[in-house]
């Protein structure tokens, strides 16, 4: 193991802000709450709804931000470049995507240990750029290239209990793709970041099914994130019940 996540205190000096905006499925959209949270060099977040915690990838560190006291509890420091994050549904495993090592780090919440899988990279494949678990208890990832590099790379799910890594389906994506998951995880929608026509699709966690929706049928612009709806699996296409941001302007976010 290259590394343990290290408590540690936030700079006082930030770069960004992370706009973080909670609903309650109950009462939405009436029932919301806004939250300016400073966050430098924030790349993404993911809340934990049982502890009320939200955990923000910022440089090499995972900032943890209690709403309830709206304070930082201490920084996990794991160094590196990190990039996407993501929770499991039973909330005990933080899923980060490090974009200069080709490998899943896996944190226990419960206990802060660090798990490593590594992953072959394939052409030019550095490190992750995204990723989301499924409703079939595996983690889905978009690998990154070199910065200022484009290319394809091919996404891949993996057995976070045994590390086994399989490609998810028979086509490639761009680099910066981005992964988010609906609600229930049966759907993880992505979108295809670094393509000017706006290629994005979805796949569907129980059949395996991947949609592609490419060149002309894609939005025809850049692509930041994506979003999918709660029921996006009864619906009487996944790709219909997922919508896309381009987003030079919004921040990343997973709700």
């Amino acid at each position: 193991m290259r590394r343990t996540a290290s408590g540690g205190t936030r700079g006082l000096v930030s770069v960004l802000v992370a706009l973080f905006v909670l609903i309650s499925p109950s009462t939405a959209p009436t029932a919301t709450t806004v939250y300016r949270i400073s966050a430098p060099n924030r790349t993404d977040m993911a809340y934990g709804t049982e502890q009320k915690i939200l955990y923000i990838t910022s440089g090499g560190s995972v900032l943890r931000y209690n709403l309830a006291t709206k304070k930082f509890l201490s920084a996990l420091i794991l160094g590196g470049d990190l990039n996407g994050l993501d929770l499991s549904a039973d909330g005990k495993t933080l899923a980060v995507a490090d974009a200069s090592l080709m490998s899943l780090i896996l944190i226990n919440l419960s206990t802060l240990k660090v798990t490593e899988l590594p992953i072959t990279p394939g052409q030019d494949e550095v490190g992750l750029y995204d990723v989301a678990w499924g409703a079939d208890k595996m983690v889905y990832m978009s690998a990154a290239l070199p910065p200022g590099k484009s290319g394809w790379v091919a996404p891949r799910k993996i057995d976070p209990a045994t590390g086994h890594v399989l490609t998810v389906g028979s086509e490639t994506v761009t680099n910066e793709t981005v992964l988010r998951a609906s609600p229930d995880r049966t759907v993880i929608g992505f979108a295809q970041g670094a393509i000017a026509d706006g290629r994005w699709g979805s796949i569907d966690t129980k059949s395996g099914v991947v949609t592609m929706r490419d060149a002309g049928n894609g939005t025809g612009y850049y692509k930041k994130d994506i979003a999918v709806a709660r029921k996006a699996h009864s619906s009487p296409s996944p790709l219909s019940a997922v919508t896309q941001y381009s987003t030079n302007h919004l921040p990343r976010s997973d709700f």
